[in-house]
């Protein structure tokens, strides 16, 4: 009696596992072949819809790969250096380059072939033929912009001329060069003092100047000023005839159609306004028709916009403000994205749009009361999903943004616009160091031109969240997802990346970890490749390349020799 029971016991446990597994194989099978939506990738961005795989995992782990690549495959001896230039520039360095590199690895300095960025600025001007090239140099050393200052190496020593000689970037510029000034050739060189870039040329010309270099020969005409008979904007004529830029002032679609919300995937392309021609309406630098195209000038300027021709330096300024507070990433009791600063990079008149500039709308958006807006978080399946919430509800929740002064101008003044940004940004409080270190998210956003705060914010142990049309010294040299967070000029992904670390409006559906991890990496980034003598091994590489430019001669390109 017993064994029968204990028989039909075994019988229904049998079936009962039997049942299971068919159910768990059907379901399995449902989900693999259940279409999920892929990560599609146009210009930078990376898109996403509700149901598709949240794309931040994935930006993240792709980040890391890329860094560490990065990293392994950097050269270790000059003789490496050298065939790494050759392979990326089809040339060999400039002439000078075993003193830099000496140099760079007697100071520590990580990343010795990721100085892109210098060559692309130069690459232009070596279209130009080699008399006419030193003729643009000659023509800039005797402009009299009040806005400037000239450099003269002669020696291994250095002197200032001209009407900002004395001024702090002038001095701030002397002190960069002091340790190496003595293995530098000989030169001059124009340097602007303003915030902001000056030297655009027409993108065609760009475009086939660059061809020119690549094929071993120089122009034969240049095209000072361009027509305006086309009826572009003049910011549109620094984009190539087929740019997206052209195409939509033409009425033409242009890259990817109605494909759903996205995130920054490549920051340098999410940059460039002719890729992105939503920009020149996002952005206070565009707030004007723009300036019309000339000639290639040699100037260098502490920031440039991938509209501008100009040569980028690596500015030292706000370089040793005092870092942030140090609090461990977790313990910070803020989880809101913190923003304070002034309203620069606008001007309040009716003479511009200054409603449309990127810190207004940071700011308007912190303050915003109506209506509804989709969100997306990541589901516990890592599939996107939408919810619908207040807009003051998430406001409120995820923003701490506010300015703490406003610049001022006679015409503002004058057309009420003043008044009128008065009422609508109310002065926030200033936020001090130990209050700002109980902020888990910080933002680094554009003002005139690029943001100083950027160095002293990587060292919080916060998680930046920068948002800019200005590549800087150290764009190559540092890896979005990573080490900080790429956040759109238009800001419409503000609330699915902070969604996605500190979960819902409810506190579901968080990333924190994730979060903490990249605070971490970038305090560790600040520590070893952000340091003064990385300033220097960049402005070094630099004088370098312009000295080739600026010397070279029929007979002698001034290239490295062995």
């Amino acid at each position: 009696m017993a064994s029968r029971f204990k028989l039909k016991r075994f019988f229904l446990l049998v079936g009962f596992v039997a049942v299971a597994l068919h159910f768990w194989q059907d379901h399995t099978a449902t989900f693999r072949t259940r279409q999920i939506p892929k990560l599609r990738v146009h210009a930078g961005l990376a898109y996403y819809t509700p149901g598709s795989l949240h794309p931040i995992p994935g930006l993240i782990k792709e980040a890391a790969k890329i860094w560490k690549a990065k990293i392994e495959s950097q050269s270790t001896t000059l003789e490496e250096g050298i065939n790494e230039y050759r392979r990326r520039h089809g040339r060999q360095p400039p002439r000078g380059f075993d003193k830099w590199y000496r140099w760079a690895r007697e100071k520590k300095v990580q990343l010795p072939d990721e100085y892109d960025q210098i060559f692309r600025d130069l690459t232009p001007f070596l279209a130009l033929p080699i008399e006419d090239g030193k003729r643009a140099i000659q023509e800039q050393l005797l402009d009299t912009n009040p806005q400037s200052f000239i450099v003269h190496i002669k020696g291994g020593q250095i002197s200032l001329t001209g009407p900002k000689k004395d001024g702090s970037r002038a001095r701030g510029f002397t002190d960069l060069v002091a340790d190496f000034v003595e293995l530098l050739p000989d030169l001059e060189m124009f340097v602007s003092t303003q915030d902001g870039p000056d030297v655009v040329v027409d993108g065609d010309y760009l475009e086939a100047a660059e061809a020119a270099v690549h094929m071993g020969h120089f122009m034969k005409s240049y095209p000072f000023v361009r027509r305006r008979a086309e009826g572009f904007p003049p910011w549109r004529y620094m984009c190539t005839e087929h740019s997206p830029a052209r195409r939509e002032w033409s009425g033409l679609a242009y890259g990817v159609q109605n494909i759903g919300s996205s995130l920054i995937q490549d920051h340098y392309q999410a940059m460039d306004p002719c890729l992105h021609p939503e920009l020149f309406d996002q952005h206070g630098f565009f707030a004007w028709n723009g300036p019309i195209p000339g000639p290639l000038e040699p100037k260098f300027a502490f920031s440039k916009s991938k509209l501008h021709s100009d040569l980028l330096l690596a500015p030292e300024e706000q370089f040793f403000l005092p870092s942030p507070s140090y609090k461990d990433f977790k313990a910070k009791n803020n989880s809101r994205l913190l923003w304070r600063g002034s309203s620069t990079g606008q001007r309040f008149s009716q003479k511009s749009k200054w409603r449309h500039s990127q810190r207004s709308r940071i700011v308007a958006l912190g303050a915003d009361k109506y209506g509804h807006r989709e969100t997306h978080i990541a589901g516990s399946d890592g599939l996107v999903q939408a919810q619908n919430r207040s807009q003051e509800e998430l406001s409120q929740h995820y923003l701490d943004v506010g300015f703490t002064k406003l610049t001022r101008n006679p015409d503002g003044e004058k057309d009420g616009s003043i008044a009128a940004a008065s009422k609508l940004f109310p002065l926030a409080s200033r936020v001090g160091p130990d209050a700002e270190a109980e902020y888990r998210y910080i933002l680094d956003v554009d003002g005139n031109a690029w943001s100083g705060r950027f160095h002293r914010l990587m060292r919080s142990n916060s998680v930046m969240f920068k948002s800019t049309i200005f590549p800087e010294w150290w764009t190559e040299r540092i890896q979005p997802w990573y080490h900080y967070v790429p956040l759109k000029v238009d800001y419409s992904d503000v609330f699915d990346i902070l969604g996605f670390f500190e979960g819902d409006t409810q506190g579901y559906h968080a990333h924190v970890d994730e979060a903490a991890k990249i605070a971490k990496n970038a305090l560790e980034w600040s520590k070893k490749y952000d340091r003064y003598q990385d300033l220097q091994a960049y402005t070094f590489r630099l004088l370098l390349e312009y000295a080739r430019f600026a010397s070279r001669t029929e007979k002698d390109p001034w290239d490295y020799a062995a």
